[in-house]
């Protein structure tokens, strides 16, 4: 059922923003996007995210509805954790994260009811 995947999703968003607080990391988001929007204002997601990158020019300089995590462009990237959700988009992202900051920034995506390193 749909809450059994709201909890593996949550549940998986609370272990990664847990980790990283413990690190003394923040977590930054890829794709500004409904599917985005929601994830960060109902698991908790938004309360660890330092911002959300998008390409989209119009989107960039607002803020989240209801988690209220500023958008940006993709060079205000500084070094945070990726978390990529933008699912038709997810290779395209990866590939221009690491050609673009390196290999050693920390990417992940959501995938259905799991974070998956890339």
């Amino acid at each position: 059922p749909l809450t059994d995947g709201y909890a593996a999703v949550t549940g998986e968003i609370r272990t990664l923003t847990e980790r990283l607080k413990q690190e003394g990391r923040r977590l930054a988001m890829w794709g500004a996007s409904h599917q985005g929007f929601t994830l960060a204002s109902t698991s908790g997601l938004g309360e660890s995210l330092a911002y959300i990158i998008d390409s989209a020019p119009f989107k960039q300089g607002r803020f989240a509805p209801a988690s209220h995590v500023p958008i940006v462009a993709p060079d205000h990237y500084f070094e945070e954790p990726v978390l990529i959700v933008a699912p038709g988009y997810t290779d395209e992202i990866a590939g221009i994260i690491k050609t673009k900051f390196g290999a050693g920034v920390e990417v992940m995506t959501l995938r259905t009811n799991r974070i998956e390193q890339l």
